[in-house]
């Protein structure tokens, strides 16, 4: 009985996240009640209706002795079980979760699977003897403060208000990625602490002809919806895969274990595979055109795709060659944060007065919203699909040596190439020092807990040193890149600008003070005599989510809020000036190369900014499609999206799901209108186009 409460409070959550989640990715009433439906169908057909035949099972002798041993090791008081149960449930799922998610970036998904199950019932065990002493004490407390039994429903009132308080508190503060458990977790707190009035309402009530009855319902709407997963609306499919906290990764463990020809996709529940006996086909294959097979399964043999021909190059006179060039990259940096582009805090003072003489590219885009993905692109000038990597574990990332980086060309052109990068880049995107004579964190690699609270301090430090030492008539110029990881999570809240203790409050101070350290950089190049020969461009790799669409952090989505950059750059020769025209992170690299004097690549997305800042940009400039994707994993589940703007439009397909979302970015900025049944045509144009790069770009 304890199971099915407990689980039961799971299903419920599940379903009512979904729910809401449908609502908040535009779905209608009757779409959101489809997906409560798929994600309380779901849970109770993988866990309620086994734990119903168990519980039936552990009925016999030995299942109570097994119980009276329990409640006698627990001192016999309902009270110390009803705390010991929410408290042990609460921390096993959440240890549970901890170590799958270790476990996954070590491991293939299937003993990842188990190892997580394991370590979730071994968690589950030692908490019950842990928190017991903590229950006790909860146990006298109450039988103090409300002076009756402990079975009373002030009892559990109490204890449930305390727990979901503590439950909501610590997930804020120390799981910030998590709060989306917080929800769950207090409804299973619920399910245990509402133990004992379950118990006696539906002891008799399963046990006759009633429950028979229910149980039968209950495995008819369970079954019915995980059978018709595939025709849920394509808000509640969304919502059910991304948002649910147990529905995701549920159907991740089952994608893991169905997936017979080893591509990483399952033919069933949502999994996306359109044939389970050939690894070549599958969502987001090398779809090869015109042979008549739909390898990436978008449900037709994909188009030829036309490059776009190379622009001329076209740079104003006034700028001069062989600059020296300073990236500053701000990691997360959202551009509607930015206070001279109108947010409401002043969170960029320095930034605004270095605006002042600099340009600004009002809509830049990034290549891929995460860190990996965004610098193989601004490195390079390719979309990163296109360039050698191979991945292992969760999110881990090695740039192939085949790549070649603006770093490798400028090292050649006799330039000192120089990156202060952060610990989780030296760890996990290996490669991407590719050709920097020094590239390293400015604190020890695996001690960058204690170091994060400064990083940023410990960035400029390491940066302003290298300048000191750097004569401003040496013969070589220089690359140096800068990488402040501030407004990453966890943020971190600074005293001296406390805008409250919610995510994007701290989100904000973590910029101010980013910027003042940032500004310390600016303010030492200035000082320089040969500032009138660096560039200087401040950027950022992706965006941030705080619940917009339901989502929060970022790499998971191509919304707006999470693939919006900050680009401003300052070139000597150039005055002030906004462009509207919307850019690309791989123009970065391109234009680091013109720079330099170097031409790009003919065949790279990426164009050089040269051309767009000292004139009105080219009619054929304003047209070019920018293409987006995310391949990430976030638990059990793999995230894999595509999309290609062509101003104003932007066009979303999930790979995986098949969802489809079509924005006019210009008019609908939050991305709160969904376009795809209004403009067909311009629908089927974006997607002829998106397929088409899709199958060009497209590796194993």
């Amino acid at each position: 009985m304890a199971a099915v409460s407990v689980l039961s409070g799971g299903a419920i959550a599940d379903g009512g996240v979904t729910a809401w989640g449908t609502l908040e990715a535009g779905g209608q009433g009757g779409d959101a009640l489809l997906g409560f439906l798929a994600g309380f169908g779901l849970i109770t057909a993988v866990t309620v209706v086994p734990m119903v035949v168990l519980g039936w099972l552990a009925g016999g002798p030995a299942g109570r002795s097994l119980g009276r041993g329990l409640r006698d090791g627990l001192g016999g008081n309902p009270a110390v079980a009803l705390v010991v149960g929410a408290l042990a449930v609460a921390t096993a799922i959440l240890v549970g979760t901890r170590v799958g998610l270790a476990l996954d970036s070590m491991m293939t998904d299937r003993f990842a699977t188990v190892g997580t199950a394991l370590a979730t019932v071994v968690a589950l065990l030692v908490s019950f003897v842990v928190v017991a002493p903590l229950g006790r004490a909860v146990a006298w407390v109450l039988s103090r403060v409300v002076g009756a039994s402990s079975r009373s429903g002030t009892s559990v009132a109490l204890v449930v208000a305390a727990g979901a308080v503590a439950m909501f508190a610590t997930c804020r503060r120390y799981l910030p990625n998590e709060y989306a458990w917080a929800p769950t977790l207090a409804l299973l707190g619920l399910a245990v602490a509402a133990l004992p009035v379950f118990h006696r309402w539906a002891a008799p009530f399963l046990g006759g002809l009633r429950g028979a009855l229910a149980l039968v319902v209950l495995v008819a709407i369970s079954g019915t919806a995980v059978a018709k997963l595939e025709a849920l609306p394509g808000p509640a499919r969304d919502a059910l895969i991304n948002r649910a906290p147990f529905a995701g990764n549920l159907l991740g463990m089952a994608w893991s274990m169905t997936d017979k020809d080893g591509d990483d996709f399952s033919p069933i529940l949502l999994g996306g595979d359109c044939d389970d006996s050939n690894a070549d086909i599958h969502p987001g294959a090398r779809d090869i055109v015109g042979n008549g097979i739909d390898e990436s399964c978008s449900g037709r043999d994909a188009p030829a795709y036309a490059p776009p021909r190379p622009e001329p190059r076209d740079r104003p006179a006034d700028v001069p060659t062989r600059q020296n060039i300073v990236l500053l990259l701000i990691d997360a940096l959202r551009p509607d944060h930015l206070s001279f582009a109108g947010y409401e805090r002043p969170t960029t003072p320095r930034l605004d007065r270095f605006r002042e003489s600099a340009t600004w590219f009002q809509n830049a885009y990034t290549t891929a919203p995460s860190t990996r993905f965004a610098l193989t692109s601004a490195f390079t000038g390719y979309d990163a699909r296109r360039v050698p990597y191979t991945t292992s574990g969760a999110n881990s990332f090695r740039l192939g040596s085949g790549a070649e980086t603006v770093a490798e060309r400028l090292t050649r052109a006799g330039y000192d190439t120089v990156g202060y990068t952060i610990s989780y880049v030296i760890q996990h995107s290996r490669g991407l020092g590719q050709g920097f004579r020094q590239w390293e964190t400015p604190w020890p690699v695996n001690d960058w807990r204690v170091s994060y609270p400064v990083a940023a301090e410990l960035t400029t430090d390491a940066v302003i040193e290298y300048l000191s030492e750097r004569p401003v008539d040496a013969d070589d110029p220089f690359l140096l890149f800068a990488h402040y990881r501030c407004t990453h999570d966890p943020y971190i809240l600074h005293a001296e600008w406390d805008y409250g203790d919610e995510p994007m409050d701290r989100y904000d101070s973590a910029l101010r003070h980013c910027d003042d350290q940032v500004g310390r950089v600016l303010d030492d190049l200035e000082a320089r005599d040969d500032y009138g020969r660096t560039s200087v461009i401040v950027f950022s790799d992706h965006g941030e989510l705080f619940g917009e669409h339901g989502l929060t952090n970022h790499g998971n989505s191509l919304f707006e809020t999470d693939v919006r950059i900050a680009m401003i750059a300052r070139i000597p020769g150039v005055q002030e000036r906004t462009v509207a025209v919307p850019v690309s992170l791989a123009d970065l690299a391109t234009t680091v190369l013109d720079l330099a004097g170097l031409e790009g690549p003919d065949d790279a997305e990426g164009r050089s900014l040269l051309a767009r800042v000292g004139r009105d940009v080219p009619e054929a400039f304003d047209d070019r499609p920018l293409f987006m994707f995310t391949d990430i994993r976030r638990g059990t589940v793999r995230h894999q999206a595509g999309a290609v703007l062509r101003w104003p439009y932007k066009y979303i397909t999930d790979l995986r799901l098949g969802s489809k979302w079509l924005f006019n970015v210009e008019a609908d900025p939050t991305e709160s209108e969904d376009l795809l049944t209004d403009q067909p045509a311009q629908v089927a144009q974006l997607r002829e186009l998106f397929d088409a790069y899709e199958a060009f770009v497209a590796v194993e």
